[in-house]
């Protein structure tokens, strides 16, 4: 077996192996954006339930009230 490497599969490796980093670069970046997503999608969720739950009671959208007297 030859010690030699040619210039041709030296760039062909260099070509697969930058797409691999890029493959796995992008598919982080994916992935951190549907956690952020998801994150979101909590928050909305836990807004909106804190917001209408019914532990809160009625609310009193009236303003305050008028003293009349």
């Amino acid at each position: 077996m030859s010690c030699q490497v040619s210039k041709s599969d030296v760039e062909a490796a260099l070509k697969v192996l930058n797409f691999a980093i890029y493959h796995k670069e992008l598919t982080e970046m994916e992935e951190r954006e549907q956690e952020r997503e998801r994150e979101l999608d909590r928050k909305r969720k836990a807004d909106h339930d804190e917001n209408d739950g019914p532990d809160r009671g009625p609310k009193d959208r009236r303003g305050p009230k008028d003293k009349r007297g």
